[in-house]
């Protein structure tokens, strides 16, 4: 028996339970910091990552709304396949929201899309980095 508070005790057994369960939530909880930081997407429409936690990202993880090129070219919807044929699934790649600039293959130092003109395949957005 241990003492936990005067004239309280509690059994060895009671304790090592909730040590257990302590450890195993704290566990928990740091696994799911670990999670959030490093999957962490950037919903900022303001600027995109070109590294983050000392890895080079080049915009992969950017999420913002942004579908115009650096020349001002409207982006192409990645679910259709006029006037460019994509060769990404949009069902498969959830990141490729509407015509928004994404960098879904590392193709860029930053993101980009496909351009609604017929004789600009594609071209990178202008987003400046965070």
């Amino acid at each position: 028996m241990i003492p936990i508070r005067t004239g309280m005790m509690v059994s060895t057994d009671s304790v090592d339970s909730w040590y257990c369960l302590l450890t195993l939530l704290l566990g928990l909880l740091r696994m799911l910091i670990y999670v959030g930081t490093s999957s962490q997407v950037n919903a900022s429409e303001a600027c995109y990552w070109q590294k983050k936690n000392g890895v080079n990202d080049s915009g992969v993880t950017y999420r913002g709304t942004v579908a115009i090129t650096e020349n001002g070219l409207e982006c192409q919807h990645w679910n259709s396949n006029h006037p460019h044929l994509i060769p990404f699934d949009a069902d498969t790649h959830q990141e490729l929201k509407e015509n928004y600039c994404r960098n879904p293959d590392r193709r860029s130092d930053r993101p980009w899309c496909y351009t609604t003109d017929p004789v600009v395949r594609w071209e990178k957005c202008n987003i400046k980095k965070c």
